[in-house]
Order: structure tokens, then sequence, then C-alpha cells
């Protein structure tokens, strides 16, 4: 049984992930709308860096409206460049050792020539005498003050004691709204704090993910009852009902851990609404078999599809880790573990529950077929927000538990 599902995994993964990226796949890109970039450059005895953002946000910031979408010329963002030294002055704290490191603006260049060009804010930072190896960071620019979904990074532009000349893709921290200082390790992350953080957020990406969560719940929902003659019976084994269960989540676990490696080797992403349409149909065809026994007789494949869907829409939770394939491939390791771990928590708190309610006799209808239905409904409910934000807010609520 094993060798047979591993086997019908690699064949449909191969073949899911090659039409995928054929017909849907979005190319990924380092420099995105809505994100704005602190580099360090470093070398033994000084540190330098910039702040890259968007010449939109900076419109946003000079005029204090958030709905701005018209950039301000390379012109008027120097004539304006006080303000903006000020600004990110007060927002970018740099300190060793219990001690506030002063930052001094001193230039501005230009990145792209578009609507979408970056400018930056060239800084120093001074009262070292010795770089040392880390220094804590805070950053609340934009996020703070003019739009809550901005999402800030740290990155090591360059560094002479390691070698690294030129670094655009390697984030070393991600900041948003509520983050306090963390550790800015200017020659490079520990191994063992890196993994440590993408295992974390592997399995509270599952606890607070709505879609994962709704998936999951409906598989459980049907894991305790076998289809029989027609009918919807109890199951006989608690061993076999669970083991089965656990044999799915490595399965979605093996199928999401390949999505984001493919994903991130290719540089080729998912587009996020056909992502959520995809994972919410999978929902509902699920759904749809706990309503008719027998209807749904591959659950195996729905599962796999799902993972594969989930990884690719979901892989820039890798991007803190930059185009390093070793860390890359501990990132996968890590956050594949941390989705393995929180999915078998999920199932030992509610399978046990399931498996002694479904002797009841409304059981099947109950919590099978109505159960189902509304796990259904709200899984189109959340598709529905996601593309057309018509519950007021609650697209961003959900979208941002799920990343």
């Amino acid at each position: 049984m094993t060798r047979y599902l591993a086997s019908r995994f690699v064949v449909f993964g191969a073949w899911a992930a090659l039409f995928l990226s054929g017909l849907f796949l979005a190319p990924a890109h380092a420099h995105k709308p809505n994100e704005s970039y602190v580099y360090f450059d470093v070398t033994s005895d000084s540190l330098t860096g910039k702040v890259e953002v968007m010449r939109r946000d900076l419109a946003r910031l000079l005029t204090g409206e958030k709905e701005l979408t018209e950039p301000l010329t390379e012109a008027e963002v120097i004539a304006n460049q006080r303000f903006f030294f000020d600004y990110f002055k007060d927002r970018i704290v740099v300190s060793h050792n219990g001690k506030q490191l002063p930052l001094t603006f001193n230039a501005i260049s230009f990145l792209g020539a578009g609507p979408d060009g970056f400018a930056k804010l060239h800084f120093d930072v001074g009262g070292l005498s010795v770089t040392p190896v880390a220094l804590e960071l805070a950053y609340d620019a934009i996020f703070s003050d003019i739009d809550p979904t901005h999402r800030g990074f740290a990155l090591i532009g360059s560094n002479t004691r390691n070698g690294m000349e030129t670094n655009e893709g390697y984030i070393s921290l991600v900041f948003g709204p509520g983050d306090a200082a963390k550790t800015l390790f200017l020659n490079d992350r520990e191994t063992d704090e890196m993994a440590l953080a993408f295992l974390e957020q592997g399995a509270w990406h599952v606890w607070l993910g709505l879609d994962h969560l709704v998936f999951l719940i409906t598989l459980l929902l049907g894991s305790v009852m076998v289809a029989r003659s027609g009918q919807w019976e109890p199951a006989d084994s608690l061993r076999s009902s669970l083991g089965r269960v656990i044999l799915l989540v490595i399965l979605f676990t093996l199928a999401q851990g390949f999505a984001l490696a493919f994903a991130s080797f290719s540089g080729v992403r998912l587009a996020p609404l056909l992502g959520t349409a995809l994972t919410t149909g999978l929902i509902v065809v699920l759904a749809l078999g706990n309503l008719r026994p027998g209807l749904i007789t591959m659950t195996w494949m729905i599962v796999t599809a799902y993972g594969l869907c989930h990884g690719l829409s979901n892989a820039s939770i890798l991007d803190p880790l930059g185009a390093d394939a070793v860390r890359v491939a501990l990132g996968i390791g890590s956050v594949s573990l941390g989705l393995a771990l929180g999915q078998l928590a999920v199932v030992l708190l509610l399978f046990p529950l399931l498996y002694m309610l479904r002797d009841l006799p409304s059981y099947p209808f109950v919590a099978l077929r109505l159960g189902s239905a509304v796990l259904a409904g709200l899984a189109l409910i959340w598709c529905l927000d996601a593309a057309t934000g018509a519950f007021s807010g609650g697209g961003e609520a959900m979208a941002g538990a799920i990343q």
C-alpha cells in the first residue's frame, strides 16, 4: 500500500508541477510592491547601509494619503530628502550591547525609472570602532502609520569579512506590524536558530491557516467512517483509521515539500488568487466525498493535489532564505517538519473525539454531512473574500493568518 501510494505520488506530482508551471505560474522577483529593504554593507571597521523604498510609498508618506498611487519624481524625492531622512532615522533603530548607534543619512540614488521605481536612502552607522558579529535591529517604517500590509526586509548587501560581494536575494530579517527588535547577524544567521524558526513557522502556519484547518478537519470527519453498501458505517479499527490519517498527513507534507522545492529552485510561484481557487475547490471536492458514501475513492490524490497547490502558492514563506541552495533546502526540511508536527497535533487532538462520537446515530448526518457542508461553505466564503474583499476586511485578516 505504502509503495503504491509513493509511486503514484511521484507520477502525479511530477505531472501536476509541469502542468501548473506551464499554465498558471507567475515569476518571482526580488523587489516587489509594498515592500521596503534595509541593506547593510559590512567591513571589519565600518558599517554603512541604505533603505530601498518605492517612490510611490514615499509619496504616501509625504502626503499622508494612504491610497495614493502616483509616485514622486526623482526631483521631488531629492527636494524632500530631509523629510525622508528624518522619517527613516526615527524608524530604524540599530543597537549593540544595549546602546543605540547613531545613523547619519547622507545621499539618495535611484533604482528603476518607471512608476514602480525605488529610491535608495544611504546612511552610515556610527559608534563602532570594530564591526561586531551581530546587532539588534528594529524597523517600523510605513506599516506602522501608512499601510499595515507593508513588510520590511533587512539584508546584508555585502561583507568584506566573509567575501560576499553582492547580495540581493538572501533576506536576513522580516518586519511587520508589532514586531520588536530582532538580532541581525552580520556574517550569517546561525543555522540551528534558522531551522528552529522555520519549524515553528511551519507549525503555526497550520494552526493559524483557515484553509489548512478546514481541509484537515474535513478529512478527519470522514476518517472514522467507512462506506459499505452505499451507507456510512463506523470504522472497526482505531489503529487502521488513525494510521490512514497519518499516512495522508505524510503524503501532504511530501507533496508540499516537493512544491516548495520546485518553487524555490525554479523561481516560479502559483499566482495567489489561482492558488486560493484551487485549494478551495479541493476542499469542496473532499467535502462532497463526505456527503455521499463512495463518491470520492481516491482521497490520497486530493491530498497530494492540495499539498502541491498549497506549496506553490505559499512558497513566499521561504523568501527570507534568499538564493542560498543549502539554506533553502534546510528551510524546506524545517518548515515541512513543522507542518507535519502541526498537522499531527490537530489530528491527535480531534481524532480521538471523533472516533468516540462515530457510533452515534446522528454522526453521519450532523458531523459528516452537515459539518462538511459548513466547512465547504467557509472555504467558498474565504475564496470569495480573497477575490473581492466582500466581507469588509475579512480577506486581509485571513490572508494574514495564512501568510
